[in-house]
């Protein structure tokens, strides 16, 4: 199956090994797309521990496995990319995630958002929907 993020790889050497905790994504653009994956599949812990912990208190549990179950994803685009590369500790990803809402209307959210690496790990910090 092709991964869930439409990098165009399969699923099982994309994606799940983040989801699973057998790797860490290098960039902060592989660790957008390993949360999409994430809301597509439902692994809330793994959104939960892959945001910074200074802005984690600002996202339950409950209410982010509520929005990924009211949403049918449909495609993620990725608009632009500013740093975040394996070397540098922050970085930038402007993308669109297409999904139907629970009324079968289609929708898009649009989000630039900040990611920062700690200690060899990238994590979402926080970011601007449009």
């Amino acid at each position: 199956m092709l991964c869930y993020c439409c990098s165009g790889q399969m699923y099982e050497n994309c994606c799940e090994p983040y989801l699973n905790g057998v790797k860490l994504p290098l960039t902060a653009e592989a660790l957008m797309r390993s949360r999409y994956a994430a809301y597509c599949t439902f692994s809330i812990d793994y959104i939960i521990n892959t945001t910074h912990i200074s802005t984690r208190k600002h996202y339950s549990k409950a209410s982010l496995l509520q929005w990924a179950q009211t949403c049918k994803f449909q495609s993620l685009a990725i608009i632009k990319k500013v740093a975040g590369t394996e070397t540098e500790t922050t970085g930038k990803v402007e993308f669109k995630a297409f999904y139907l809402n629970e009324n079968n209307k289609p929708e898009v959210h649009h989000e630039f958002s900040n990611f920062k690496k700690s200690q060899d790990q990238w994590f979402f910090v926080d970011g601007i929907v449009y």
